[in-house]
This record gives structure tokens, sequence and C-alpha cells, in this order.
């Protein structure tokens, strides 16, 4: 008798892209290239016993809770994907234009970051109070940031005067309030495999998610396997599909 070998070309990755729309949105959101995707379904199951002779024996066994939790790796750390990991509300960053604006710190000496407040500044010009210190040797200046960090000498007091320009919403600017949500992000997350072994992949839909932050986030380390962002949550009974609540995976084309 032979044996048929595994066939190589139906292994399957479920890697692909992620697309997520905020409960209240109309439409999804590009996460990103979806590295890995665990979901896991609990259940929680009684017996039914029954008795003929004295003696209670197990007659059926009958499911009485269900739920899923759900782990995913994103590979790209974007402002829309931080916002889900800290439970962040995001919101339109803008600024009007200021002209000869200053800014003035007393103690001032070598390590002494100054944030200016504002973002893109231009014609930044630095002194002492009355001489001026010199760019590149007594400071340095990150324009977009807005900030100022100082070296080679102390002052008891510097000025800064500095320009910036307005940045309006259409400028997509997002800024992020950490935990405002404390409560989680709720929405459907939506999964497009791209993995091509084979001539079937997968796609994830009606898959209704509660995202809470949990664990360690870390935002710098040079090993390159940590640009990734790992995110956790509940998955939730989505009342559009009864018939697959947490969710429903398609086969569909290569």
């Amino acid at each position: 008798m032979r044996s048929s070998a595994p066939n190589v070309k139906n292994i399957r990755n479920m890697s692909g892209w992620a697309y997520f729309r905020k409960s209240g949105e109309a439409n999804f959101r590009n996460l990103g290239h979806l590295e890995s995707l665990f979901r896991s379904i609990n259940t929680t199951r009684e017996a039914i016993w029954v008795s003929g002779s004295g003696t209670r024996l197990k007659g059926d066994v009958e499911t009485t809770e269900s739920d899923a939790t759900i782990r995913f790796v994103l590979r790209e750390s974007s402002a829309r994907n931080w916002a889900l990991a800290n439970a962040a509300k995001e919101e339109v960053y803008t600024q009007e234009a200021v002209a000869a604006e200053i800014r003035t710190a007393a103690d001032v000496s070598e390590g002494t970051m100054i944030n200016l407040g504002l973002l893109n500044v231009t014609n930044v010009i630095v002194t002492d109070g009355t001489d001026p210190l010199e760019a590149g040797i007594h400071y340095d200046v990150d324009a977009s940031a807005g900030t100022i960090e100082f070296k080679n000498g102390s002052w008891a007091q510097v000025d800064v005067t500095f320009d910036a320009p307005a940045i309006v919403s259409a400028d997509e600017r997002l800024m992020m309030a950490m935990m405002s949500e404390p409560d989680g992000i709720t929405g459907e997350l939506l999964v497009v495999q791209k993995q091509k072994r084979g001539n079937k992949r997968y796609k994830l839909e009606k898959c209704l998610i509660n995202v809470t932050p949990d664990g360690d986030l870390s935002i710098v380390k040079e090993d390159t396997g940590h640009i990734t962002l790992a995110l956790s949550g509940e998955v939730l009974a989505n009342p559009e599909t009864p018939d697959a609540p947490f969710g429903r995976f398609i086969e569909i084309d290569a």
C-alpha cells in the first residue's frame, strides 16, 4: 500500500494585510502587514447526569459558555497601530503660525533640552541674553520636533527666538492621548491572506474585537526583530453573524 506524500503547496501561513473598522466608522483602515494571527476559542461545558439504578451516569454534555481571545502581530508601527496598542484616542494635530516667538530658560548646561512646543520651527536664534550662541557648537536643533539640545557650555539664561508655520487638519498629523479609552478600542478586524501557496488562501472577516493594552511595549530596540507591534484582546460575539459569532474564515482564490 502506497501512502501519498504531503503536498507542500498546501502549507499556509496566515500572513497578509490587516484592516480595522472602529465601531461607529464606515470604512476599514489599513493596518499594514500582518505577521501572525492567533485566535483561541474557549468553551465551558457541563455534564448532564442520568440515573436509572441509583448510580449517576453521564448522559450528555452541554456547552454553557464560549469566548475567544485574539493576538496578532503587525510589522508596521504606524500612528494608528500605536493608538490601538495604547487604547489611545486619535486626534488631528494643528497649530497656528507664529513669528518671532520667544522662549526663555534659566540654568542651561550641556545636555539641557528645551521643548519649544511647536513643530517645524524655522529662523531659530539663540542668545545668552546678550550674545548669540552658535548652532552646531553650542546647541543642536531638531526643527521638525521643535526641540533644542545644548552642549559645550553652561549659561545662566538663554533666549530662543523662532518662527513656526501653521499646521492644518488637512496635513493629517495624528496625536494620541495614551489610555484615553481605558475600556479598549472595539471594532471589526479584517485579514486578507497574501501567501500564495497552492491555489487557495483565506480571508478572515466579521471578527469583532476589543483591543486593550497588555504588557510591555518596546519603542526603541536595535534588534530588527523588535520592529513589530503585538496586539491582543477579546473576540466579541458579532450580532451580524449569529452563525459565526467569532468571525469566519473564507477560502478564496489565490
